[in-house]
């Protein structure tokens, strides 16, 4: 029996060999909700930190395990295949952080935030024709003086923290709006799930809406838009906090290009694309996971009286998956009953399914 946290606590201490097996649990027990929450905590998690580190290498590799990750949890069906590589690749980030030593020991205080990011945000800002029609949509009526200036002031400092390609104060700007739960109730739903979270003002959603409106879907910015979906699924305001990595990793994520002038400093990170995203040992370990899952999986739920499953002639220890040599296709064909295994657990059809006078940076 799996608990909540367990597979996050295998994340965080790198135990891979744990980590396959709970995957593999958390199916066998028909608990995909539950695995579904802890996988979008874990990639949270990597988004709070500085992944525009190691020259993009990290928020490359996070962004395209956020596509597959998205590709699955809205799927009809998740295949042991594709949750066992993608709780890998999750994995294999965080290493990454670990060896580059930008994982936090704890949480920055608001205190320390805002000393941060103050200078970006000046008091004396006025709204302008361009600022008004690109954000019209989450703008507060003006009858509210106080609510639509502080959002004026905001909405000017985090586009020019864009333009000037300053992406991590533009992440450490959206944790600290955030977590100092600033109230901003939206005059129109959008972009939040349904109207009582809109008139609720969640700032969350008035972040993700700068987001959406700058990189607008003209743009088809297929990042902005797998990380708010993933941020919005099977929503609870409880959790809000364990997925506000999701919208602070957005900030290195994002494609600014032909949205409003910026420096080099994009182009220079955009470059790490041609770079492959995973290393020879991440792929070797990726390949390993791909061919031998079924074998993995019989290790924890093999019925002995079916001879069939005892087919494989050398067994893949959880353990060793990390450190085996890498398997070369030819020796793939050795096992063509591995493709497209789903175990017989339950198909489930998925569906999507404080308050503050005050806004001042104290």
């Amino acid at each position: 029996m799996v608990r909540k946290g367990e597979l996050f606590e295998a994340f965080r201490s790198l135990n891979y060999s744990k980590g396959l097996q709970l995957t593999c649990i958390y199916l066998k027990e028909s608990k995909t909700a539950l695995l579904e929450e802890e996988w979008i905590t874990m990639t949270s998690f990597i988004g709070r930190h500085n992944i525009g580190e190691s020259s993009g290498l990290i928020c490359n590799a996070w962004q395209e395990t956020n596509y597959e990750l998205w590709d699955l949890v809205r799927g009809d069906v998740i295949d042991v295949k594709n949750a066992l590589v993608v709780t890998t690749k999750l994995f294999m980030i965080m290493k990454r952080l670990n060896d580059l030593d930008i994982i936090e020991k704890e949480l920055k205080s608001l205190t320390e935030l805002r000393s941060l990011i103050l200078e970006y945000f000046p008091s004396d800002v006025h709204e302008t024709p361009e600022i008004v029609e690109r954000y019209m949509k989450i703008l507060p009526n003006k009858n509210n003086e106080e609510l639509y200036n502080f959002c004026i002031r905001v909405l000017n400092g985090l586009e020019n923290l864009v333009r000037n390609s300053q992406w991590f104060e533009l992440s450490l700007a959206l944790e600290y709006f955030c977590r100092k739960k600033y109230t901003i109730p939206l005059v129109k739903i959008f972009p939040a799930i349904n109207e009582m979270e809109a008139k609720f003002g969640d700032t969350h959603w008035f972040m993700w809406g700068f987001f959406l409106c700058v990189f607008s879907p003209k743009n088809n910015n297929k990042n902005i838009a797998t990380n708010f979906s993933l941020f919005k699924w099977k929503w609870k305001r409880s959790g809000k906090f364990d997925r506000l990595g999701l919208l602070a990793g957005t900030a290195f994520t994002a494609d600014n290009k032909n949205v409003i002038k910026t420096s080099d400093m994009r182009t220079m990170i955009t470059k790490a694309l041609d770079i492959p995203v995973w290393t020879s040992q991440e792929s070797s370990i990726i390949d390993n996971v791909s061919f031998m899952y079924k074998d993995l999986w019989l290790q924890l739920f093999v019925d002995d009286s079916d001879e069939e499953e005892h087919l494989i002639e050398e067994t893949v220890k959880f353990e060793d998956i990390e450190f085996m040599p890498r398997i070369k296709e030819d020796e793939h064909n050795k096992y063509p009953y591995l493709s497209n295994y789903v175990p017989e657990t339950k198909e489930v059809i998925y569906t999507s399914s404080k308050k503050s006078s005050h806004h001042k940076f104290d």
